[in-house]
């Protein structure tokens, strides 16, 4: 787990932490020109909603592509799936799933553990505690002032 996640989960390990890790600046990211339109717009939205939260910088820009394709092509999966059901029937007589829904549910455990690392589903998010938006912040600013 990278330092900044463990600080604002608390420490749980209790491990000491490293002093002279990078800490990169937060930055308002573009999507890259190679997207296609419909990844675009989902990269918008998503790296929109994380610079928000304090969390977008930019050595992220891999990883917040891998999980809006990874959102698109689960997205498509589902539509798939929608018109040819979960379930086909093989020529010997037994259901077993489509292909669109096995690849799905691979889908779904990316982007599953995509959205844990920027710490966007709820179980993730628990484990962090940021103070944007919280009295912490406050309490950190008059420190800083203070000083």
């Amino acid at each position: 787990m990278p330092t900044a996640l463990k600080i604002l989960a608390g420490n749980p390990g209790k491990r000491k932490l490293p002093e002279n890790e990078p800490k990169p600046d937060l930055v308002q990211l573009i999507a890259p020109d190679h997207l296609d339109a419909k990844t675009k717009e989902v990269w918008l939205v998503l790296a929109n909603k994380l610079f928000g939260c304090g969390i977008l910088s930019f050595v992220d820009d891999i990883a917040l592509e891998m999980l809006t394709t990874t959102y698109v092509e689960w997205r498509e999966l589902d539509e798939e799936v929608k018109k040819e059901g979960r379930k086909q029937v093989t020529q010997s007589g037994y259901q077993c799933p489509t292909a669109a829904w096995s690849m799905k549910k691979v889908k779904h455990k990316e982007l599953l553990t995509l959205l844990g690392e920027f710490g966007m589903s709820p179980s993730s998010r628990s484990r962090i505690n940021t103070v944007i938006g919280h009295q912490n912040l406050k309490d950190e600013l008059d420190k800083f002032i203070n000083y």
